[in-house]
């Protein structure tokens, strides 16, 4: 089934594993993780023809890439394999699925068909999960697995990585999430994957900072320093200032935003407040000062000068006013007129002219964590080498590169178009990059994954090359003891892992007996879920697809319907209609008024709810003032009449969307129409009129149309009249009648009126 493929004896030991069990792969980038997908795939295939294999990556770069490897290994025509992303409506990978037997996505748009009914994950033999170390917290691969697992009779889990990292909880996350069984892992020095390695020779080159460029860095400590003194003679600081790190200040700004919105509002709070703020802005500074270019440094301290023209945020405008603050500044550009740089840019620069001079074709990256350190090494490059910047899709500075342009550079990059791609974070994970000679680190990364992603783009085919460029005295010493104790410790964490997941053979048949046991009461259960589903149902906006809510909806068997709703975010009866809310969501609604234009269009149903998800106390972080959100509180509750409920989170939202929804589709759901849109045939338009007037709704709309046969007669009918309908008893025949007899004009003179 494949073609012209021979695996490496690692290769067939990991797939002797997969084929028994949901398994981890860690593999360093360059070893074949794919091939080995496809061996599994190719297995599955063969002992379930009818099924599909699901493979999913990150990002749409990361999966056309994949499809193309598969298309390519495996004897198949073109239609057997699909793309599914974004940029593909929905209807169209409807179709898709029910041809190919090959499905290839990113994780977000499968989750929506599933969510959508458009796809049946019990039609699948294997799901592979790349760049499986993503799988924790909310992230699509977690629901994906889950539903998996739940409805497929013959689920296989291969998830895929270079690198996990080393924290043994998310390791243990990442597998629980993936319900792993077993964990293959090899490193570089494992003896099968040895001989198919080659050397990488890893370089530190150590610089030390010019004195010009070391005033620069000691202005903004000096300015760090007083800022937070200043916090500490508040009596809010313990110890030397120098100790608190990043994380330290952050977490104590919220706690300072918690205290104000607990009440507690002193002068020195408020100003600590602040200071935090300038504080934070310097700490980023010194970084930049002291491990990136001086045109990176120059963007961000002018930016901070630029805003406080216009800016009211008092630490914007205390900070531009520091004396240190402005001699870094005026030291910084006064460089950058007589063209000086940070050393690391001499070196890097130097390494490279002497290598193209050496070997003209070579292939070089350049991995930089800042965009404009990124740019200014491109410029400095132009006067010798060809090269390209290489940045993510997100918009910074008004650069930004589509996929097309990201998909271009790498092809001039595979062509030898140019030499040397200069690239942040965003080659570091999965992409099709042709192996390179040379890989070069302006700066080392605290973090095992990211080192073993960068320094894989290196010896694949033949000896290769890392350089990493080390600022002293810095955080770059920290970062680089940190990725290396990481790294080390992941190759331990992994080794103690897999001897508690890779069970003994009589564990593994308990294990397996339990998988059975469990099949069979989730197929027992089968009957009882679909007949749950048909007691009510949940009409949800399209655009909540992908929220812990609607996946917790879905977990408790809800009969889930997406569509578009003008009005609101979930529909739980024809009456009900609810504008939903996390905190963040809520206070982000108050600051840019959006919040307003929804509550005017909920009041339009008779029975409107407003759900508040969360802590309101995110408030500090959002800097929203408590006045603001009680009076917001007080609006809908009291001038538009509508009840605002609160949750602690996804599962309370869901059970008590679930108990509102039983509770008001007391007719079933054969009659829960909703009013997303006019309907076409008179006889239905008649009931959707009538199912509009509050307190009826289509089931009892249905009831009066049969009885009265005309809207002129429903709306001229008496109490007694209401009164012969079995639906209708003396309450709701009152309550009809004055509906259609009230003058509007008495109403209008007094709304709050009951």
């Amino acid at each position: 089934m494949l073609k012209d493929f021979t695996p490496r004896p690692y290769q067939s030991a990991i797939f002797e594993t997969l084929a028994n069990n949901n398994t981890l792969v860690v593999l360093p980038t360059g070893l074949g993780k794919t091939a080995i997908a496809m061996m599994i795939a190719a297995r599955r295939l063969f002992l379930y023809p009818t099924k599909k294999i699901v493979f999913v990556a990150p990002t749409k770069p990361l999966v056309e890439q994949q499809l193309t490897s598969f298309n390519n290994q495996f004897f198949l025509g073109q239609e057997e394999f699909a793309l599914f992303t974004g940029s593909i409506p929905p209807s169209q990978r409807k179709s898709l699925w029910k041809k190919a037997r090959f499905i290839f996505s990113t994780p977000q748009t499968i989750e929506n068909d599933v969510l959508s009914g458009n796809v049946d994950l019990s039609e699948v033999s294997l799901f592979i999960f790349d760049e499986a170390h993503r799988a924790t917290g909310d992230y699509a691969y977690v629901f994906l697995a889950k539903k998996y697992v739940e409805d497929s009779s013959c689920v296989r889990i291969v998830a895929l990585t270079a690198s996990p990292g080393a924290d043994v909880d998310k390791i243990k996350e990442v597998s629980s999430n993936l319900f792993i069984e077993r964990i293959e892992y090899r490193s570089i020095d494992s003896p099968d994957v040895k001989p198919f390695t080659n050397n990488v020779d890893v370089k530190w080159d150590e610089v030390v900072l010019s004195k010009p460029h070391q005033r620069i860095v000691d202005y903004l400590t000096n300015a760090y320093n007083k800022k937070l003194k200043k916090i500490k003679e508040f009596g809010l600081l313990q110890g030397p200032v120098s100790s608190y790190s990043k994380t330290q200040l952050l977490k104590m700004q919220q706690e300072l935003h918690s205290s104000i919105s607990s009440g507690e509002m002193t002068p020195e709070i408020l100003q600590s407040i602040s200071l935090l703020a300038e504080s934070l802005k310097l700490s980023h500074a010194i970084e930049l000062a002291q491990t990136q270019t001086l045109f990176a440094l120059n963007e961000y301290l002018y930016g901070i000068l630029s805003s406080s023209r216009n800016s009211k945020t008092k630490a914007i405008k205390n900070l531009v006013k520091d004396p240190d603050f402005l001699s870094a500044l005026s030291i910084t550009r006064d460089l950058l007129k007589e063209n000086v740089e940070h050393p690391k840019l001499s070196i890097l620069v130097r390494r490279i002219k002497a290598i193209l001079d050496i070997k003209p074709d070579a292939k070089i990256i350049v991995f930089s964590q800042y965009r404009d350190t990124a740019s200014q090494i491109e410029k400095r490059l132009s006067d010798f080498a060809s090269s390209s910047v290489f940045f993510g899709q997100a918009k910074k500075n008004g650069v930004s590169f589509s996929q097309k342009k990201q998909k271009e550079v790498l092809e001039n990059f595979r062509e030898n178009k140019f030499s040397v791609l200069i690239a942040t974070s965003v080659a570091e994970e999965g992409l099709d990059i042709p192996s390179v000679d040379f890989v070069f680190f302006f700066e080392p990364v605290p973090s095992a994954i990211r080192s073993v992603q960068r320094r894989g783009r290196t010896g694949r085919h033949g000896e290769g090359f890392v350089n990493v460029l080390v600022t002293k005295g810095t955080k770059d010493e920290a970062s680089k003891w940190v990725s290396f104790h990481k790294e080390k410790r992941m190759y331990s964490v992994l080794e103690t892992l897999s001897k508690s997941f890779n069970l003994s053979s009589s564990q593994k048949s308990i294990s397996s007996f339990e998988r059975d046991a469990i099949k069979v009461m989730q197929k027992n259960s089968t009957d009882d879920i679909k007949k749950k589903k048909t007691d009510f149902k949940i009409v949800a906006d399209h655009r909540e697809k992908g929220s812990a809510l609607l996946k917790n909806l879905i977990d408790a068997g809800v009969d889930l319907q997406l569509k578009q709703l003008d009005v609101g975010d979930y529909m739980l009866s024809p009456d009900v209609c609810v504008e939903f809310k996390n905190a963040r969501d809520f206070l982000d609604s108050i600051v840019d008024g959006r919040i307003l234009t929804q509550l005017r269009s909920l009041v339009q149903y008779p029975k409107p709810l407003f759900v508040i998800e969360g802590d309101l106390n995110e408030a500090a972080s959002r800097k929203v003032d408590q006045n603001a959100i009680h009076g917001m509180l007080a609006t809908i509750a009291i001038s538009y009449r509508i009840p605002v409920l609160r949750t602690s989170g996804p599962l309370e939202s869901a059970k008590l969307f679930i108990t509102i929804a039983k509770r008001e589709q007391v007719a079933g759901t054969d009659l829960f129409t909703f009013h997303t849109s006019k309907p076409l045939e008179e006889g239905m338009l008649q009931e959707y009129i009538v199912g509009s007037f509050p307190t009826i709704g289509p089931a009892l709309a249905k009831a009066l149309l049969e009885h009265f046969d005309t809207i002129q007669k429903i709306i001229t009918a008496s109490v007694d009249d209401f009164k012969k309908i079995p639906l209708i008893g003396d309450k709701k025949a009152t309550e009809l009648y004055k509906i259609f007899n009230q003058s509007y004009k008495e109403t209008k003179k007094n709304p709050y009126k009951q």
